[in-house]
């Protein structure tokens, strides 16, 4: 069952939501807010400002990041794995949503001026080497010169013994520290269990560099999390390095 496409549609509808979490293999929870997922965050809406263009906005969920582009004049196209969560983005108002896994996609290539993975949505990569395709995927389907926003943590300023002692072991298992495996849980339903991944910074930097993305700015927020805005350098650029 697509468990957090239900809360989400269900959360539209109205239906008063019960205790929702993101679980880790560990036993430890993160509370979730399915409210939130309607709402766009101050530190959002400054990176959205570079957004131009036609867009693609990957993991759409709710579609907030659309929305808010689209009362601009920006076309944007909605992607999502979730039936459920597409229905939500059609019922709010965005205009253009296809159902698709981004590596699987059938998008034309050097079609997009803007790439949205909000949301910490370069976590669905997973892994750090799938984090390595992703980017490599967005380049390609980046036109010359365009920008990729991307949200996520860095998990390296927590200080929490439970979260030190997950990371330590991420470590010593050869993983990369921001790598977890997590399942949704909605009241007493739980979801399947997945692989997410949250990447710092100067792991972002390196790892889309590969894929010809360079960071312009970021933007700071709580708990470590913070915003990313990357450009697509030319292809002189990028054969000149």
């Amino acid at each position: 069952m697509d468990l957090f496409g239900y809360a989400l549609y269900s959360s539209w509808k109205g239906i008063p939501a019960p205790p929702c979490a993101y679980e880790r293999d560990d036993g430890s929870r993160a509370p979730c807010n399915i409210g939130d997922y309607f709402t766009v965050s101050a530190e959002d809406k400054q990176a959205l400002r570079l957004a131009r263009g036609r867009t693609l906005d990957i993991g759409c969920g709710a579609g907030s990041h659309a929305l808010l582009l689209q009362r601009k004049g920006i076309e944007v196209l909605c992607i999502d794995t979730s039936s459920l969560a597409l229905q939500v983005c059609r019922g709010r108002g965005c205009k253009r949503c296809r159902q698709m896994n981004i590596f699987r996609h059938k998008l034309h290539p050097s079609s997009f001026d803007t790439i949205l993975l909000m949301g910490t949505n370069v976590g669905l990569a997973g892994t750090l080497d799938r984090c390595k395709r992703l980017f490599r995927i967005c380049s390609e389907l980046a036109k010359p010169g365009a920008r990729l926003i991307v949200t996520s943590k860095d998990v390296r300023t927590r200080t929490n013994r439970q979260q030190v002692r997950y990371h330590r072991s991420n470590l010593e298992a050869g993983r990369f520290i921001g790598e977890r495996r997590i399942r949704f849980t909605y009241g007493r339903k739980t979801g399947n269990w997945f692989k997410w991944i949250f990447i710092d910074p100067v792991t972002l930097r390196t790892t889309a560099h590969a894929s010809g993305w360079e960071v312009e700015s970021i933007i700071n927020a709580q708990r470590g999390r913070y915003s990313a805005v990357l450009h697509l350098a030319s292809l002189t650029q990028r054969t000149l390095r």
